[in-house]
């Protein structure tokens, strides 16, 4: 039986409420099939009652799939006590796809256990009397830090009950001191309001940038790149990302790096990039290695280098989610800038996988599929495939669609693929070193 636990606990700034998964290991196949697709299926919705009255509890629920994955029939085995848990339970395990399952099981069809176990972590404690003593009497006498902090305690609830108003009040004035953390500090605030007030969100954080805060100023940058609040505006998120790089900070200049790059009609600002992208890079900044040897490796705004670019991608190894990993492998594969090796390939592949990557698992499977690197094994590379698809991969619905076309009576499952396929890539972009 597989064990999912879900940890709701509510997020002192909203009262929303948060779910975290942890997946038990299971030795037979099927089992292994059904904790993978139950780590990609989304969680499910905590009942709002039973988060008011604090519920908790644990709900043994059994499902049966059809030959495509879905959840044909439910119910549950053990009780948590709570009728609305064990019924937030069956509705969210309804919604899963166990392609993997179906793949891998000899009877998809039967009977299989998953527990959900409900529990809520206790609450922050309330601050003593004697800190709470002295951080109003710092905050009266002008001290911004206490002063966010009260503002802070009140947006929380941490001094019993949640006050917006007296939030307000004393962020408001650590930010009328002008302190900049305290301003940025207000714009926050006032983006997450309800409703929301992006004017004077962005009064703040300009206040904040003009002086000199690259965080404002990248904030700035965001918000005119999204249109978060106001109109976008390229050349006004392209100015404040500029202004936050030149802090030094690597972490600013990879941002401003991967934006110029990013402009695919002005071989200057490509260059740019690249300039940006090597200062991050020197300071060992991961994400501008990766990067940079994404630029190296396609001759974007440098000439091509794919040596350089596989040294700068194994500089980056396990700082990336994965992503270092499985550019590098797709080199290694093909024999790029380094010499042909697909079983350590399909290694880096594994090790991206294991940082769950979404297209590592497709790449992986086409290892399997085709025994390079790798012993050949078409079942496996099906249900790395599905697993692939269930994340968002566009390539392997591609892929699920040429197999199952290639095998009797699978045509249903062969153009729903293919018209997934379709639809996923006509809604995404190609990013470099995405």
């Amino acid at each position: 039986m597989k064990t999912l636990t879900f940890l709701a606990g509510l997020l002192l700034a909203g009262g929303a409420h948060a779910a975290e998964i942890n997946l038990a290991n299971s030795p037979d196949p099927a089992g292994l099939a059904m904790t993978r697709d139950l780590n990609v299926c989304a969680l499910p919705t905590w009942p709002g009652a039973a988060l008011a009255r604090g519920a908790e509890g644990k709900t043994t629920v059994a499902v049966q799939v059809d030959g495509d994955g879905r959840v044909t029939a439910s119910r549950v085995d053990v009780s948590s006590g709570h009728e609305d848990l064990d019924q937030a339970a069956l509705a969210g395990i309804a919604k899963c796809r166990f392609h993997a399952l179906a793949a891998a099981a000899a009877t998809p069809g039967a009977w299989r256990q998953t527990q959900f176990v409900w529990y809520l972590p206790a609450p922050p404690e309330k601050p003593t009397a004697e800190l709470i003593a002295a951080v109003r009497a710092a905050a009266d006498g002008g001290a911004a830090a206490a002063q966010m902090e009260l503002g802070w305690w009140y947006q929380s609830g941490r001094l019993g009950s949640i006050d917006l108003a007296l939030a307000e009040q004393w962020y408001r004035r650590a930010a009328d001191s002008g302190d900049a953390a305290a301003q940025i500090r207000l714009a926050d605030f006032y983006m997450k309001a309800e409703p929301w007030r992006p004017d004077e969100a962005l009064d703040w954080l300009r206040r904040a940038a003009q002086a000199g805060s690259a965080e404002a100023q990248t904030r700035l940058a965001w918000i005119y790149d999204t249109g978060a609040g106001t109109a976008r505006d390229d050349d006004e998120a392209l100015y404040w990302i500029t202004q936050a790089a030149a802090s030094g900070k690597p972490e600013f200049q990879a941002r401003l790096g991967k934006r110029l790059l990013q402009r695919a009609d002005n071989d200057a600002d490509r260059a740019r990039g690249v300039e940006w992208l090597e200062r991050a890079a020197a300071q060992d900044h991961a994400l501008a290695r990766l990067f940079l040897a994404g630029s190296y490796e396609r001759g974007i705004g440098v000439q091509r280098d794919e040596p350089r670019a596989a040294a700068l991608y194994r500089a980056a190894l396990g700082q990336t989610d994965g992503r270092a990993e499985f550019e590098l492998a797709g080199m290694v594969e093909e024999g790029r800038g380094v010499p042909a090796d697909p079983a350590a390939a399909a290694q880096l592949f594994r090790q991206a996988m294991e940082a769950s990557y979404p297209p590592a698992f497709a790449r992986y499977a086409r290892m399997l599929e085709t025994g390079s690197g790798v012993a050949r094994d078409e079942s496996k590379a099906i249900d790395l495939y599905l697993q692939a698809a269930d994340m968002g991969d566009c390539e392997a619905m591609r892929s699920l669609g040429r197999l199952y076309r290639q095998r009797d009576n699978a045509t249903k499952q062969a153009y729903e693929w293919i018209g997934r396929a379709i639809f996923c890539s006509g809604r995404r972009g190609t990013n470099l070193s995405s």
